[in-house]
């Protein structure tokens, strides 16, 4: 009984006296323990006092921050979840519950009212309390009235997830990989020691062989060096901005700050950051017909299979291991306070369209339930690779008239991201609040529709880039006009980065729909300079080298 009062005392203090300065209640009441079910009085009962404080000690102490939008009060997970107590009665575990608190209407809190996301109209607060309590009987000891709990959001060692069958399967399937990388390597490793040579299947997958020809650094004049800094540089892009977007979405507790730090000019890069993705479709055209004009221009025969195959075959091993991983493996990979929410957000669109994610057609079919949502960008990537061939053989026999036709296909990218962006009211930045980010997504930012502009530059670029190299006559630039395309294509990228500043303050639907319309197609056109003048020779200090393996692998298995 003691120690029941000495808890209910603490949570006393914590909620009723507490959270009643903010949001009066009368439905506190020092004796909502006795209703409580038999077996959380009985774990009250006989848990000692230490235990029970290190409960409330692990539990939200107190509601600050409003007007900073701080709705997050989350006390302290692990010291609630490591709570193992050996009692007369058996273990007592400790047991931590997120729950939510509906903010009332006051006039100090109308700028909470006036948030968008409805996780910012809510509260939600972390307590501890043993396991046998539910949570009808955690709503009892925190005041019913003020804060709701549900079992997705409260975890416990002892209702930890166990593995089920299709864990097991995948745990097997990534240790038979795992096996027959390491037979291959050992194999291999005992021939070199004979020294014998080591050919054959049996060490395909060594990673001793693999792993020297990803980490080595080799050329020939036909490679574009330039592309592979151009690329490790906008991967480390595309990985900040993904930081930034994703503790935006997490606990922050100075949510009204966010609108502060869009405004200053210098995180345009953060803000503007997503043409970063361009740098990649850009690059994909350019590498797709450069690579092509080669092939004809060797008089080899194009084979359509072998082409589609290549491709299918080099983005899918990787993807379809992300995929088994967050179908089956992902609920044991991490513990918190808002992990469950993992599961709409990852487990549940794998469990259902994993079908679609391998196939690269999600981006049409699924609004929010897309299967490992960066892959997004592949499903783009491979429409558009599908769709090449039509332009390669055209390109090959009339390069002229399907130079034409590119234009054509660049001026009709301009105009509908801007017809989409007029109609929809749709921002040019994901960090606008005008629109939910996932109505930007859905219907602008991942179709392919709306997205193609930068690839069909790369295109051009890769058909003058193949002329230049393939050429007889060297055309020599004078230092004058070296310069100047220069300036004018780093211009052009500080441009694209920066001029959209002002838009950004303020939205604007004819404004925010010339950028949509503009601004990607821009940044390909400046890029494709940089790369044009590297490959010709003019890149000096800005020649980026390094290997194309490593680009590869940065490219496709970062995520």
């Amino acid at each position: 009984m003691c120690n029941r009062l000495i808890y209910l005392f603490l949570f006393g203090n914590l909620l009723g006296v507490n959270t009643g300065i903010l949001f009066p209640t009368d439905n506190f009441n020092f004796t909502n323990i006795f209703k409580t079910s038999q077996l959380c009085q009985n774990q009250f009962k006989v848990t000692d006092a230490k235990t029970l404080f290190q409960m409330f000690d692990a539990s939200a102490k107190s509601v600050d921050g409003l007007l900073y939008l701080n709705m997050f009060h989350l006390g302290n997970f692990d010291e609630c979840y490591d709570i193992a107590k050996a009692t007369t009665a058996g273990l007592v575990y400790g047991k931590y519950c997120l729950g939510t608190m509906t903010l009332p209407s006051k006039p100090s809190l109308n700028t909470v009212e006036n948030a968008k996301s409805s996780n910012l109209k809510k509260l939600h607060i972390g307590v501890c309390v043993p396991n046998g309590c539910t949570t009808q009987d955690t709503e009892l000891l925190t005041g019913k009235s003020l804060i709701h709990f549900s079992d997705d959001f409260c975890y416990s060692q002892d209702k930890a997830p166990k593995l089920d069958s299709g864990a097991i399967i995948a745990l097997i399937i990534l240790g038979v990989f795992a096996g027959i990388v390491i037979v291959s390597s050992v194999c291999e490793l005992m021939q070199i020691r004979k020294g014998k040579f080591t050919q054959g299947y049996i060490f395909a997958f060594s990673a001793v062989s693999n792993g020297s020809k990803l980490l080595s650094s080799t050329s020939n004049p036909d490679q574009l060096l330039c592309l592979n800094g151009i690329k490790a540089i906008s991967m480390m892009w595309v990985i900040l901005g993904h930081v930034y977007l994703s503790s935006t979405q997490g606990t922050m507790g100075n949510v009204v700050d966010i609108r502060k730090w869009q405004e200053n000019i210098y995180n345009m890069i953060i803000v503007d950051g997503t043409v970063s993705v361009d740098s990649f479709f850009t690059i994909t055209g350019l590498v797709t017909v450069y690579t092509f004009l080669k092939i004809a221009g060797n008089e080899m025969k194009f084979n359509i299979f072998l082409y589609y195959f290549h491709r299918y075959i080099r983005l899918t091993p990787s993807l379809a291991i992300m995929v088994l991983i967050h179908t089956t493996l992902l609920p044991y990979l991490g513990n918190g306070p808002l992990w469950n929410t993992i599961y709409d957000g990852f487990i549940r669109s794998c469990k259902t369209y994993w079908w679609s994610a391998l196939l690269y057609v999600q981006n049409y079919f699924h609004d929010e339930d897309t299967c490992v949502p960066q892959s997004w960008y592949l499903s783009v990537d491979f429409q558009l690779y599908l769709l090449s061939p039509i332009i390669l053989l055209s390109l090959h026999r009339w390069p002229k008239f399907c130079l034409t036709i590119l234009t054509l296909l660049v001026a009709l990218s301009c105009a509908i991201p801007f017809g989409i962006g007029y109609v929809y009211g749709i921002p040019a930045f994901i960090t606008d609040v005008e629109i939910k980010p996932h109505e930007m997504m859905w219907l602008y930012y991942k179709q392919t529709y709306a997205r193609f502009g930068p690839y069909v530059v790369g295109m051009i670029a890769g058909y003058f880039i193949y002329r230049r190299k393939h050429s007889q006559v060297v055309l020599v630039l004078h230092p004058a006009w070296m310069i100047s395309i220069w300036l004018i294509c780093l211009a052009g990228l500080l441009g694209c980065l920066y001029a959209p500043y002002y838009a950004s303050l303020n939205y604007s639907r004819l404004s925010h729909s010339l950028l949509l319309a503009f601004l990607r197609n821009g940044w390909a056109l400046c890029l494709s300079g940089v790369i044009y003048m590297c490959v010709a020779g003019y890149g000096g200090m800005l020649f980026f080298k390094g290997s194309k393996q490593k680009q590869i692998i940065l490219f496709y298995c970062v995520n």
